[in-house]
């Protein structure tokens, strides 16, 4: 009786050991950043009504802003440009966040694209204290566009992971020219065999 009466006490003040999903957020380019859309809807801002309204990210520079680990990105079709994978972003192996374009459409569909010096898809993680590691991230589904830029190693490559990051992981992707540029070799990095198109 008294066994039961404390099991019901803890879950009352505890509540029930329940796995939490993250959270799925969109961009599409005629989305809304800064406050205007909230991410959780993967519609076009309608340019009216309170904010945030219930509309897609614009970019995904400031969608990786706005997560948490465990969250996932999915991009729709469309030209964006280069962005950070938030350094210091800390996902759980059994929940890694995902970046990922739309899977109903072709990834040549979905571009990013560098900006002179700066590769298309980047982490300045790796680096404590100030940037702290990147982990368990997964990136699929898109298309890459180096900058147009080459000086050494930057800006000749669409993704660029520095520092001592881990878990990331390259899935179906085409990447406009080198295939990859690391300045130090991430931990435990790996893409599937048939993740790199020149």
């Amino acid at each position: 009786m008294y066994k039961r009466i404390l099991i019901f006490a803890l879950c009352v003040l505890f509540g029930p050991a329940v796995a939490v999903a993250g959270i799925q957020y969109y961009v599409r380019p005629n989305g809304g950043d800064d406050g205007i859309c909230d991410g959780r809807v993967n519609v076009p801002d309608p340019g009216t009504g309170g904010m945030p309204r219930a509309c897609a990210f614009q970019t995904p520079a400031y969608a990786v802003t706005q997560i948490a680990p465990g969250d996932d990105i999915q991009l729709a079709t469309g030209t964006y440009t280069h962005f950070d994978v938030a350094a210091g972003l800390n996902a759980s192996d059994s929940d890694p966040t995902v970046i990922a374009g739309d899977p109903t459409v072709d990834r040549t569909q979905i571009i990013i694209n560098g900006t002179g010096y700066q590769e298309a898809i980047y982490s300045a993680g790796g680096n404590p204290p100030t940037n702290p590691k990147t982990r368990n991230v997964t990136v699929r589904h898109l298309s890459f566009r180096p900058g147009t830029i080459c000086n050494g190693s930057r800006g000749c490559t669409g993704i660029n992971f520095g520092g001592q990051n881990e878990g990331l992981i390259f899935e179906d992707l085409e990447v406009g020219t080198s295939l990859l540029c690391r300045r130090r070799r991430s931990s435990s990095s790996r893409a599937t065999p048939s993740a790199w198109r020149s």
